[in-house]
């Protein structure tokens, strides 16, 4: 009997010790471990630029019956490309070929049927010296055909071009479309120095967490003691589009500028903080 109490007793205790919950989650506590307490508040701030910097993706593709006629082909027309580009002053650094493929493509089309057979009497078979039939010729080249594979080759070369003077972006554009470009994958705006942005976005997140946490601590009836811990996350969230007019130097490429919206850029910052809270 004093062993099933003094079980017991064991039991409670290290129950008190570990504070067994109702759902049966195990908490350790120990009385060495100062208990965490403070206001925890989270702040948003953003700030808008707008940019000053573009990239495009812009690329040929070609279909021929032979890889050399396809891959010629491409490469003219980008060779063309690149030194337009380099005329309304793309610096050479600023051109990037991202992709360049030959691929065969297959034709699945069905066959046409066959022509109907000539009315005429069938002609003596070819021999040495007799000259063949129209029916065995088109037999012959029926079979030809059939050996041969069918379908196309298809070459591709892209382009990254960064456009550092949006002014010149519109006539980029129109430019490359006017000269072949038959794919552009987008215009993607960046801004060239965020870290400028981030610090206004990141001041305005402290504040706003700081107007918050005394708020808080205000409704509370509790004073904000010394900050424990800071946490921050960063993002650039879609642009927001904008008009940008389009100015034109060159007379040659005027009537081929494309409108193009800029837009803005925001960069935003969120923070989390940690105030601990005086002692009254």
């Amino acid at each position: 009997m004093s062993f099933i109490l003094n079980h017991l007793k064991s039991t409670a205790a290290l129950a008190l010790a570990f504070g067994l919950n109702a759902c049966g989650t195990t908490v350790v506590q120990s009385a060495n471990t100062p208990e965490v307490t403070g206001v925890v508040v989270s702040g948003f701030g953003k700030a808008t630029g707008k940019p000053d910097l573009a990239r495009a993706t812009i690329g040929v593709e070609v279909r021929a019956r032979t890889s050399e006629e396809a891959t010629a082909s491409t490469n003219t027309r980008m060779s063309e490309l690149t030194e337009a580009f380099k005329k309304l002053g793309v610096q050479p650094a600023d051109l990037k070929t991202q992709n360049f493929s030959v691929n065969f493509e297959q034709d699945y089309r069905p066959e046409p049927p066959p022509p109907p057979p000539e009315a005429a009497a069938p002609a003596p078979k070819a021999g040495k010296g007799t000259p063949a039939s129209p029916a065995m010729e088109a037999s012959v080249r029926e079979t030809s055909a059939k050996e041969e594979p069918r379908g196309w080759y298809r070459a591709s070369n892209t382009l990254e071009v960064t456009i550092r003077d949006l002014k010149q972006l519109g006539q980029i554009l129109g430019t490359a479309t006017t000269l072949g470009a038959n794919t552009v994958y987008g215009v993607n705006f960046e801004l060239s120095n965020p870290q400028a942005f981030e610090a206004q976005a990141r001041e305005k997140a402290v504040a706003d967490a700081h107007a918050r946490a005394e708020q808080l601590a205000r409704l509370s009836g509790v004073r904000l003691g010394p900050v424990l811990a800071v946490n921050e996350s960063s993002g650039f969230p879609s642009p927001m589009p904008m008009a940008m007019p389009m100015m034109a130097k060159s007379e040659a490429y005027a009537a081929a500028a494309a409108p193009v919206e800029s837009g803005q850029l925001e960069v935003t910052s969120t923070v989390s903080i940690r105030y601990a809270i005086e002692k009254q």
